[in-house]
């Protein structure tokens, strides 16, 4: 009808109105889809005015805690939950060793593991609690609640969210970062060698299984729980777009923090350095750098993917408490476990 009336004398082939109707209805879609994509990232992007009053409180804990604790511009940090104490005391009592005169910021996801940091000794270690020092993206959920229990409010998924709003801010705040999981122990210091070293992230990475133990590994995936962050503009943006991609987004609740944080870090190019295999001290790469051990150049332990013992069962099938038995049994056998009594039998399998 509309051809026909605008060009009455034109005897337009049938299928020609039909193709113009479809093109046009195609590119008002387009620029809708788009004009409402600009309108999300807008309004991700612009704090609300609860998040903005919280940004600008926590501005001056920062300058505040950072400061104390950092080391030549790093700040050494970690987090700990109700069911990690035994980790973190482990973790601490190795800082203090390989840093005697540095502070390890522990950041305390809930009340029992705040009140066990506050029985630390005060030179060695600052405790702050997650949702006061970090705000609203570290808020904990009462596991008795429904919402603790949906996908969406997984325990998990919370503290990896919280994760990333320590690391942005401190890198915001225009201090670098030493990230350490409780379940690894840092041997010796390793800050000098990484801040001369150039790399805007060193750590060790989870490489395929084609890569010699001479080469250099390839970062299929980043290892975020023992990891070196420079600050500057596009770690920054890492560590911003990582945390609101995991609070925001769809994707944030597909892939695990990890991944999220790989693809983050190779879309933006940063430059990142992965640890030799023969150096990494990584659990996942064991094979390459066990026959080293001990070796002044690993630097640290981390039992990142589950160890598989001797008398345990395959990683697959191993509960929550299995896993974490064994992480302490991998510590112990390497005799870097200092917090309490041996667990069991301490055999390595692989």
């Amino acid at each position: 009808i509309f051809f026909r009336g605008f060009f009455p004398h034109v005897r337009w082939p049938s299928h020609v109105p039909v193709l113009c109707m479809t093109l046009w209805w195609w590119w008002l879609a387009t620029v809708v889809s788009v004009c409402a994509d600009a309108a999300t990232v807008y309004r991700r992007s612009t704090p609300t005015v609860r998040e903005h009053d919280d940004m600008q409180r926590l501005y001056g804990i920062h300058q505040n805690v950072f400061n104390d604790v950092a080391v030549n511009g790093t700040v050494c940090v970690t987090m700990v939950t109700e069911g990690f104490t035994d980790f973190a005391q482990n973790a601490l009592l190795h800082f203090s060793k390989a840093l005697p005169q540095a502070k390890l910021l522990m950041v305390a996801y809930d009340e029992k593991s705040m009140d066990w940091c506050r029985e630390q000794p005060r030179t060695a270690v600052r405790c702050e609690k997650a949702e006061a020092a970090f705000g609203l993206y570290c808020r904990a959920v009462d596991p008795n609640k429904k919402s603790a229990r949906d996908y969406y409010f997984q325990a998990n998924r919370l503290v990896q969210i919280c994760r990333f709003a320590i690391v942005y801010y401190i890198l915001k705040a225009q201090f670098s970062l030493l990230w350490l999981d409780t379940d690894s122990v840092l041997l010796r210091n390793p800050l000098p060698t990484i801040i001369e070293g150039g790399a805007d992230w060193v750590g060790a990475c989870h490489t395929t299984s084609n890569s010699g133990a001479g080469s250099t590994p390839r970062p299929d995936q980043l290892n975020i729980g023992v990891m070196f962050m420079r600050h500057g503009p596009m770690t920054r943006l890492v560590g911003k777009v990582s945390l609101f991609k995991m609070f925001y987004s769809a994707e944030g609740r597909r892939v695990t923090d990890q991944v999220l944080f790989t693809e983050t870090m190779h879309k933006y190019k940063v430059k990142t350095r992965c640890l030799p295999h023969t150096e990494d001290g990584m659990s996942c790469n064991q094979g390459h750098w066990k026959p080293h051990w001990p070796s002044p150049a690993i630097w640290n332990l981390h039992a990142a993917c589950t160890p598989r013992l001797a008398g345990s069962g395959s990683v697959a099938t191993q509960s929550a408490a299995e896993k974490k038995v064994n992480k302490k049994r991998w510590l112990q056998h390497y005799n870097v476990w200092l917090a309490g009594p041996v667990v069991g039998n301490a055999t390595d399998k692989r």
